[in-house]
């Protein structure tokens, strides 16, 4: 009677007896498509050391130069420490940018180079050289859910824009870049990296125009 019991209660379920049910439209959840416009160049670097230029690059399915999502959810919580009345914790846990299978969103520019930088081992003092796709003139859309219950559409906007300005994304963003002279050192690595005279890089803001229209 028991294993009579037991497999009753193990029975699998039939797709006809899946409940079905519709999301309330009150539903705290918000979908955004955010444009964003580059302020300075986007210096890309997934720190393989003398690696080429294509194994630099974040590649799509199409074959199309891509950006991590991540890179601006980061951006965003850290962002948060500079906004008063929410936390990086309430903003990691309220806000997602989406990308696609592999976690890129389209990375639209007006120009890509190809730059031969110095790096340094802190550790060592070993020079040696290596290659860094730099973008130019870079614009992303940007697709964001939010929880409308911790945060509003405007700190968000703010959000953004404090991302942009003061954390960045990419190699060099003002968020770890310290430059000392030709060197910028990144923070908690062994690794500098001698950038020239390439300008600040990686800073970013919100095309308000195109967001207007887009809400419109």
């Amino acid at each position: 009677m028991a294993k009579q019991q037991q497999a009753q209660k193990y029975q699998p379920v039939t797709a006809d007896a899946v409940e079905v049910f519709e999301i309330p439209k009150d539903f705290p959840i918000r979908q955004l498509m955010l444009p964003i416009r580059g302020t300075s160049p986007l210096l890309i670097s997934t720190w393989y050391a003398k690696a080429q230029d294509e194994e630099q690059r974040f590649l799509m399915s199409n074959g199309k130069d891509g950006v991590p999502a991540s890179w601006f959810k980061r951006a965003i919580v850290s962002a948060a420490r500079h906004l008063q009345g929410t936390t990086m914790k309430l903003v990691q846990m309220s806000v997602m940018t989406i990308g696609d299978n592999d976690g890129l969103v389209p990375l639209k520019f007006g120009k890509r180079e190809t730059l031969s930088v110095v790096s340094r081992n802190d550790y060592s003092r070993e020079l040696f050289e290596v290659v860094r796709p730099c973008y130019h003139d870079w614009t992303v859309d940007l697709p964001i859910e939010f929880m409308m219950d911790s945060i509003s559409r405007d700190e968000l906007v703010t959000l953004v824009n404090l991302a942009g300005t003061n954390v960045g994304i990419g190699t060099g963003r003002p968020e770890i870049a310290d430059v000392k002279g030709t060197f910028m050192r990144r923070k908690r690595t062994y690794n500098s990296i001698q950038l020239k005279e390439l300008p600040p890089v990686g800073t970013f803001a919100l095309d308000f125009r195109r967001l207007s229209k887009s809400a419109a």
